[in-house]
């Protein structure tokens, strides 16, 4: 009985992940990643027990959050962007300082930690990328080449930046992972 009911949650996680936001958006237009992020928080609120923390969503995750980067890996023209590169360091440059600048006014207002402080203000000034590229479909093709370049550029800065603050303890980890 025990295997039956992690089968039929696994089958309806599936099923939400996979086919409900592509019925919303066909119905509706809402983008795939809105409709999941929306469906997360109803089930999260009206179903609290249903769903709980186990080796099943720990994998799940894990393979989304692989898959994610993957699929961000294939979008990006590297042509395109050294052709526009001087656009591309200064959005890297510009997105970097407003990064410090956020970091700093959460560190002075709120007193958290260096880290803290500079992880909560990678968390709010980094664009998602996929959420980006499954929301412009409706634009042009060199248009949509162009902002997802951007927003792609945008997610490697926080992930290098996200990756040098949790290595900041340890010297030796930070020169290893870079």
């Amino acid at each position: 009985m025990v295997a039956e009911d992690v089968l039929v949650k696994f089958f309806v996680i599936l099923a939400l992940l996979f086919f409900v936001p592509k019925v919303v958006n066909s119905t509706t237009k809402i983008p795939d990643a809105l409709a999941e992020l929306m469906i997360g928080i109803i089930l999260g609120i009206t179903v609290l027990s249903f769903f709980f923390i186990d080796d099943m969503i720990t994998i799940l995750s894990t393979i989304g959050i692989v898959t994610l980067f993957v699929f961000s890996g294939m979008d990006v023209d590297t042509n395109f962007i050294v052709k526009n590169k001087k656009f591309f360091t200064e959005h890297i440059i510009l997105h970097i300082l407003i990064f410090i600048a956020v970091g700093c006014v959460i560190q002075l207002y709120l007193h958290l930690s260096f880290q803290i402080a500079f992880l909560t203000s990678l968390a709010l000034t980094t664009p998602s990328a996929s959420f980006i590229l499954s929301s412009i479909k409706a634009v042009g093709k060199e248009r949509k080449l162009w902002i997802g370049s951007k927003a792609i550029g945008g997610e490697v800065t926080g992930l290098t930046l996200m990756v040098i603050l949790l290595s900041l303890s340890d010297i030796k980890m930070l020169i290893l992972s870079l």
